[in-house]
């Protein structure tokens, strides 16, 4: 699945970096991931002299990486300018949207800032993918124009056209393979067929239910068919999930999904992955376990009741619906 760009332009002054500083909380807020691109067309200075970083680079080394508890800054050369293409592929690993500022000749889509003191017009038509406008005056170019206060609107329209399940083509629905338990955790969880599942604590009788944010587990049936064609003897329950699932695709879902799961049942969805402390016997017999890549954790958020061969599927990609 490709990260979608989305560049923001206008003339020097406009209030493009004005914009995405509003852009961006609105966009965290919604629990979305962003990364950012400045396109800077001279030369600049990213390193102080006579910093350790700048003495690494100075004698030669072609990356130098300054890397903390906190965060990481990576200096590397640069014998081009890249595109947004090549820095999409090369350092925004893990994020749903990229924000260019700049970029007017790309070729993504494009919001263009528009102050009301300039005479000057658009830089860019809808020829050159131009979606909206930002602007206090009128526009007629059959695109939305967004007042510059109205962020949410705006960032209601980003949502929409480029992070919503169906842009993406996943697939946002699927059927419950089984539905399994186990005493205690640790252990292999058997199928039990249906279940009873509360709010705010998990699948009845299952070790892991509890109030805390991973109520349930889920993982695919794609996943762990991965496993067998590695020669392991696995099937639902073997990697220690509640809900075995087909068809929906788990792996692509964000924190904040809610799901629904047979007629009542709604989770939400709070962790991708984990982290496994101590390797199981399924790593050791692999070199490698599917549950810390694809499985998802979620709680729940409206009581009922589920069974095998029940519907599962995204209802709401926001967190707002409680």
């Amino acid at each position: 699945m490709r990260i979608p760009i989305v560049s923001i332009t206008g003339r020097s002054e406009s209030g493009k970096t004005t914009l995405m500083e509003k852009l961006i909380p609105e966009l965290v807020s919604r629990h979305y991931k962003v990364a950012t691109v400045k396109h800077d067309t001279h030369s600049f200075e990213f390193d102080k002299k006579g910093k350790d970083s700048w003495r690494h680079k100075n004698a030669g080394s072609s990356i130098a990486i300054v890397s903390s508890p906190k965060g990481i800054a990576i200096f590397r050369d640069a014998e081009r300018d890249l595109t947004l293409e090549e820095l999409r592929e090369e350092h925004t690993k893990g994020v749903d949207i990229i924000l260019a500022e700049g970029y007017k000749n790309s070729i993504h889509p494009k919001i263009e800032v528009d102050r009301l003191d300039t005479e000057k017009g658009l830089l860019c038509t809808v020829e050159d993918n131009l979606i909206a406008i930002v602007s206090k005056r009128e526009h007629k170019l059959g695109i939305p124009v967004f007042n510059p206060e109205d962020i949410a609107g705006l960032t209601n329209l980003i949502e929409e056209k480029f992070l919503s399940i169906q842009n993406h083509n996943i697939k946002s629905s699927g059927k419950i393979i089984a539905i399994n338990i186990s005493e205690k955790k640790g252990m292999k969880k058997k199928d039990v067929g249906k279940a009873y599942v509360k709010e705010n604590y998990g699948i009845e009788n299952d070790a892991h239910s509890g109030h805390w944010h991973r109520q349930i587990s889920l993982l695919a049936m794609e996943s762990i068919e991965k496993m067998k064609q590695m020669g392991l003897d696995v099937e639902p329950g073997s990697f220690a999930e509640n809900i075995t699932t087909e068809g929906i695709d788990l792996i692509n879902l964000r924190i904040g999904t809610i799901l629904q799961m047979g007629e009542e049942v709604l989770i939400e969805i709070t962790q991708l992955g984990k982290v496994c402390h101590d390797r199981c016997a399924i790593y050791y017999q692999a070199g490698d376990c599917v549950m810390p890549k694809e499985g998802i954790f979620a709680k729940v958020i409206k009581t009922g009741r589920i069974e095998k061969d029940n519907e599962i599927k995204v209802v709401k990609l926001e967190k707002s619906l409680k």
